[in-house]
């Protein structure tokens, strides 16, 4: 939860990246119980918790397909490749750190086929192609691994 204090000591390091804070407050104030991933400390200690205390290690996804539909890759692949505007208009190599937080239940408006207007979580209606890979193919596996886990 100190996050800042941890920059200071981070910044001795040469690393370029940490993980956003809000991923780590979200983690923490999340019921991990209700999701299927299994926590050996109660709801009391959680806060304190380490990653000795969870039950899985961290996964490598492999596969001959691929994790992406081709046409999704290659999309990501021109958005990400070396020299796309990104990472100019992103200012990505003026931080120290790089790392994003997205609020899968923050409501959207959504314009229909009929013109009327409806809020709808990203969940249920991804805005972006990042967020369309994460929601449909990222989440969905990162969930059935776990199931099949645990």
């Amino acid at each position: 939860g100190e996050h800042e204090e941890a920059l200071k000591h981070l910044n001795k390091f040469p690393v370029s990246h940490r993980i956003h804070p809000n991923v780590w407050k979200a983690a923490r104030s999340h019921d991990h119980q209700s999701d299927g991933i299994a926590m050996k400390v109660d709801a009391n200690k959680r806060k304190n918790a380490t990653t000795d205390d969870i039950l899985f290690s961290p996964r490598i996804y492999q596969s001959d397909r691929g994790i992406l539909p081709p046409h999704l890759y290659r999309r990501l692949c021109r958005l990400f490749a070396p020299d796309a505007p990104y990472w100019d208009e992103s200012g990505y190599h003026h931080r120290g750190y790089y790392s994003y937080f997205i609020d899968l239940e923050r409501k959207n408006d959504i314009r229909t086929n009929d013109g009327t207007i409806t809020r709808k979580s990203v969940r249920e209606c991804p805005t972006n192609v990042i967020e369309d890979v994460i929601v449909h193919y990222l989440l969905p596996l990162a969930e059935r691994t776990l199931r099949e886990e645990h």
